[in-house]
């Protein structure tokens, strides 16, 4: 009865790190989807002449944080 009760409380805790981990991918990929609608609208702003400087140093940063987040990715 008690190893039944140890296997339940291991495949409970199994479950729970795999939604863990599915919810981690999910947010991963809403911030970088995010990122990307970002720098399109900061490119928009840029070609208007609406704060280019601005605007280009943002897209900079951003890319920035994209290549980080894809080089944490590929080493998961």
């Amino acid at each position: 009865m008690q190893e039944e009760i140890y296997a339940l409380k291991d495949q409970k805790s199994a479950q729970k790190v795999q939604q863990q981990e599915l919810i981690k991918q999910l947010s991963v990929l809403k911030l970088q989807k995010d990122t990307a609608i970002a720098i399109a609208s900061l490119e928009q702003m840029a070609e208007h002449n609406i704060c280019p400087n601005t605007a280009q140093r943002a897209i900079r940063v951003l890319t920035q944080y994209q290549k980080i987040v894809e080089c944490i990715l590929a080493q998961s």
